[in-house]
């Protein structure tokens, strides 16, 4: 998603904002989706096994990280402007993320010496090669399809965002297979 931001605003929003609007919003949405990572993190791994036995500790770490990061969304806004705000929120979901891992850790919930780094090693390998392949592809066929029909905008774009999906299966498959990883044989 993050190589192909571009054709995907373009195309959801043609017509109804301005192209340098739309070219603005583009690095906004590339930084917005590092993010997904963190809050997967965050929700998921971390917050789950809290749910059984208590509510009080998680609820208390976030107010104290909405608290703390609150100053930061101010400053990083008017530092950086929309930009700021989304930095912000990085830093705001990573305070979040290691508050959690802290109290699950010391409840000895979930051990971080026992999380399986070689896949997660292989599963970032996945996503940055899959990632540099999509880019390279959008860069070439789009270039080529905007010269060959500069007035078809949209079909252009939705082309890339299909070619890119494709290729992006084919290769995190591909790699994950290849590096030895266990998620292509999870049902």
């Amino acid at each position: 998603m993050v190589a192909l931001a571009a054709p995907l605003v373009e195309l959801l929003f043609m017509g109804d904002v301005s192209p340098s609007a739309t070219r603005e919003s583009v690095p906004l949405l590339r930084h917005l989706l590092h993010q997904l990572v963190s809050v997967v993190g965050a929700g998921n791994l971390f917050l789950a096994p809290f749910m059984p036995r208590e509510h009080l500790h998680p609820m208390a770490a976030g107010t104290v990280v909405t608290l703390v990061s609150l100053p930061i969304y101010y400053w990083l806004y008017h530092l950086l402007g929309a930009m700021g705000l989304a930095v912000a929120s990085d830093v705001g979901i990573a305070l979040q993320t290691v508050s959690l891992a802290v109290l699950l850790h010391q409840r000895r919930m979930v051990s971080l010496a026992s999380l399986d780094y070689a896949e997660l090693g292989r599963c970032l390998l996945a996503g940055v090669g899959s990632g540099v392949g999509v880019w390279a592809l959008f860069e070439a066929l789009g270039r080529v399809l905007h010269r060959i029909s500069p007035g078809q905008i949209y079909w252009t774009d939705l082309t890339v965002l299909l070619a890119g999906t494709a290729l992006w299966v084919v290769v995190v498959k591909w790699v994950l297979e290849k590096s030895g990883s266990a998620l292509p044989r999870v049902r």
